[in-house]
């Protein structure tokens, strides 16, 4: 006979998209379902990720607890470097050929124990994941993990299609000024330009169309599914958007962020120290921050996906050198294209001087945690310490640590525009350099500098004196002043809508679940 207490226990199964920029909010979100309302998590990776973060954290790290555990489902894809992020295009079309079925075997046989699935939480870029909810009478609720923007935009490519806006004629309108031209008719996003949409919209007539039908589709059928939908953002940042998004939804949408400022009020849960990142942190560039002054540290960080070419890495190594500033550089083991990219020899030597180059970090609140538990075990695995007294100590240390963004020293960040590091900037009040690549980076750019006012937009073809004079700019200028009193702003709305426990993002998340519970009752 279970437990009373184990039987009424609510069950969630999490379902992320196999992608870094889509894992880390999903068990963050996951963790603060846990923590904060008491549930079962089941965390659903795919093997190939299962695999990676065994290799990153450990051959222990997935073990999970009794009320957080850990699966994983094939993704119909061969094995491939487990040290690099698959391709995306065919990670998106195998997922949704071939995940439905071991999604919904693996909920079977969960429900043939305790306690029962009591909903779903899925991805909405793992959209098949309804069918297998209809199909076992298992309530959803959908979660996007990006901008609400880059949603709207999603949703409208099929009046832009039938309008004739799309698909490009040929190649000549990424250059002679036909991406330039100011999309109407997309409430909230007035005077949106048409490279300002997810990169999508630049496939051409002879270009494989398939990412941007399989968007568009996603996107219609989050609409018109009627599962609630959780947006990993900030109301009062886009709010306009969240109420186009509302009208157009055949479902009820929840603003719900930043999530990382949600999970600090629980940073004693015993779920806090489960880690996301798939690749290994250097935990020591924190101790490096920890050496220079304040707001003296420009930070560049191009995310989880992103690919740079010799000549790219060339310009912005020596921008960074002639800026005359502190700078902390992630550059994670894929990072380069083609194996002979390397960084140039003086600029190693001027990085030594005033630089540190990173193999990948933590740069956000919550996932911190992660660089704890490892220095926790390196600490006291040399002495005979019960494995209950280093879970113990590990939460008495937990509060001491910062992550990159909010660490004192940091004065500006250079981001790629993905959504988690342009919401961590937000929390933390830094002011950013955009350097948009694809999917919904160009449209969170947007967000950045035309409508928010922290940030300004790097060019594609980036060369080192716009670099240089970029990241004095923002480290010191007037225009990064001004950048930085806005982010500020910003940063204190965040901290409104996250206030425990009574902040409307709280609120939120309680009604959502509340709704989800009442609808399985009936």
């Amino acid at each position: 006979m279970e437990h009373p207490e184990k039987q009424q226990k609510q069950h969630v199964v999490c379902i992320p998209y196999p992608a870094q920029g889509h894992i880390t909010p999903m068990l963050t979100l996951a963790k603060l379902l846990h923590s904060h309302l008491n549930f079962h998590v089941t965390f659903v990776n795919t093997h190939h990720n299962h695999r990676r973060l065994l290799h990153s954290r450990g051959p222990s790290s997935l073990d999970g607890l009794p009320s957080f555990r850990f699966e994983s489902i094939p993704d119909g894809l061969p094995p491939t470097d487990p040290n690099k992020t698959q391709d995306i295009p065919s990670l998106s079309s195998s997922t949704n050929k071939y995940c439905y079925r071991p999604l919904k075997e693996l909920i079977e046989r969960l429900n043939a124990g305790y306690p029962k699935v009591g909903f779903i939480l899925s991805d909405c870029s793992m959209s098949f994941s309804l069918d297998v909810s209809v199909d076992l009478g298992i309530p959803l609720v959908f979660f996007w993990t990006s901008s609400a923007a880059s949603f709207l935009g999603y949703a409208h490519f099929g009046r832009l299609i039938n309008q004739g806006v799309l698909p490009l004629k040929d190649s000549s309108g990424l250059t002679n000024g036909y991406m330039e031209r100011v999309i109407d008719g997309i409430p909230g996003m007035e005077d949106v330009h048409l490279k300002d949409l997810p990169s999508f919209v630049r496939t051409t007539n002879n270009d494989d169309k398939t990412l941007l039908d399989l968007l568009m589709r996603r996107a219609n059928k989050v609409c018109k599914s009627g599962a609630p939908v959780i947006f990993h953002t900030l109301d009062a940042i886009e709010h306009n958007i969240m109420q186009a998004i509302s009208e157009l939804a055949h479902s009820t949408v929840y603003s719900i962020g930043p999530l990382q400022l949600l999970l600090t009020h629980f940073d004693r849960d015993e779920a806090s120290t489960i880690g996301s990142n798939l690749w290994q942190e250097d935990s020591k560039c924190l101790e490096w921050l920890d050496s220079k002054d304040p707001k003296s540290v420009f930070y560049v960080n191009f995310g989880s996906i992103t690919v740079m070419n010799q000549q790219n890495i060339v310009e912005m190594a020596w921008g960074l050198a002639n800026s005359g500033k502190n700078f902390l550089w992630v550059i994670r083991p894929d990072l380069f294209i083609g194996e002979s990219s390397v960084l140039p020899a003086e600029f190693v030597q001027v990085a030594k001087e005033r630089g540190y180059l990173a193999r990948w970090c933590d740069q956000s609140v919550g996932s911190i945690f992660d660089i704890l538990l490892s220095r926790t075990i390196l600490i006291v695995t040399s002495f005979a310490v019960p494995n209950h007294l280093l879970g113990l100590a590990s939460l008495i240390l937990i509060p001491c640590l910062r992550a990159v963004l909010s660490h004192s020293s940091i004065g500006g960040f250079l981001t790629h525009c993905g959504w988690n590091s342009i919401l961590d900037s937000v929390s933390n009040g830094v002011p950013v350099i955009c350097w948009p690549f694809f999917a919904d980076q160009p449209t969170n750019c947007w967000l950045c500098c035309k409508k928010w006012g922290i940030g300004v937009e790097i060019d594609a073809d980036v060369k080192r004196n716009q670099v240089e004079r970029l990241v004095k700019d923002v480290m010191g200028g007037d225009k990064g002043d001004e950048m930085k009193e806005r982010a500020m702003q910003l940063k204190k709305m965040a901290e409104e809508e996250t206030t425990y426990p009574y902040g409307p993002s709280f609120r939120k998340l309680e009604e959502l679940v509340s709704q989800v519970l009442i609808s399985k009752s009936n």
